[in-house]
């Protein structure tokens, strides 16, 4: 009993139709209130007069004033649309006395159907439900994320024998204000990181890298350690956006939502979905979204068990 009811409700709504019923859906979202949208419309034909299936019939009002009519047909076939099947809704479009046509297509369109199609006027669209696009990349808003990173380099005087020093032994060294040099540079390290981020605004897509320097002095010695803090940018993968809404070939525009891959704002790299760039970006026309992964809060625990026990040399 249970299949027959599923094996009926599969024929009331067979695949083309769930196509239909899913394009009609989202324009009656899109349209204002008083625009009208039917699915399955039965609308007179111009030269017979006859009763013509409609896919979707949209009726709306231009300025309040006037009556604008528009078709639209669905096809969800497993091939791409050529010009012949535009020559075909051409045809029905004309019969149907609409003022303009929209074609929409489950598996898009060849290139000598979108070139038909903008010579007619015809509107070429495909319906995209939380997939990832195959529409070009300058359509999505561009994604980056930003790691901080914090590099050091020390000019090595001639007292010091090679390999004689390590980095622990060059941390311990006080400073002026009586903290050592290892608390200093965390401290210094944060602050260039807050000022950068800071600067980020609509002129200054992306931080910048910023750098300080620290005079060691000895008896026998003098030397400069210099503080550098970098940042890696990485940018989401176009595979790894998720696209809802419509877009349209002919005007190309996007209308709907879209969502960025997740990002794991506590790592050191922002998850699957972001792929590391080796350049910054410039200054774009493309709405930009910009995140600043967290540092881990013990950097200074970082650095002596990654720098610590090394030699300078």
């Amino acid at each position: 009993m249970h299949r027959k009811l599923k094996d009926d409700k599969s024929k009331a709504n067979p695949p083309w139709k769930q196509f239909e019923l899913a394009v009609a859906t989202f324009l009656k979202a899109l349209n204002h209130p008083k625009t009208a949208v039917r699915h399955d419309f039965r609308e007179a034909d111009r030269q017979t007069q006859r009763p013509r299936q409609r896919d979707i019939w949209i009726e709306t009002q231009l300025g309040g004033l006037f009556t604008v009519k528009i078709l639209v047909s669905c096809k969800k076939l497993a091939r791409k649309l050529n010009e012949t099947d535009i020559d075909h809704f051409f045809g029905e479009l004309y019969g149907s006395r609409a003022g303009l046509g929209v074609l929409y297509s489950y598996s898009g369109f060849n290139d000598a159907a979108l070139e038909k199609a903008a010579a007619l006027n015809i509107s070429c669209c495909v319906l995209l439900d939380n997939q990832a696009p195959s529409i070009p990349e300058q359509l999505i808003m561009n994604a980056y994320c930003c790691s901080s990173q914090l590099g050091l380099s020390i000019a090595i005087p001639p007292q010091f024998p090679p390999g004689s020093v390590t980095w622990n032994d060059i941390f311990e060294i006080q400073q002026p204000d009586g903290q050592d040099l290892l608390t200093v540079l965390v401290e210094t390290f944060k602050q260039l990181e807050a000022t950068s981020i800071s600067d980020i605004g609509p002129s200054v897509f992306f931080p910048k890298q910023m750098t300080a320097a620290f005079q060691l002095f000895a008896e026998t010695w003098r030397a400069e350690v210099q503080l550098t803090m970098r940042w890696k940018i990485y940018r989401a993968k176009l595979a790894a956006y998720l696209l809802s809404g419509t877009y349209s070939f002919t005007d190309k525009a996007f209308v709907g939502t879209l969502s960025t891959p997740a990002i794991d704002m506590k790592g050191l790299h922002p998850g699957e979905g972001w792929e590391l760039i080796d350049f910054v970006p410039g200054k774009s026309p493309i709405p930009t979204i910009t995140a600043v992964l967290n540092q881990p809060n013990d950097v200074r625990g970082q650095l002596v068990q990654e720098l610590g026990q090394l030699r300078l040399n």
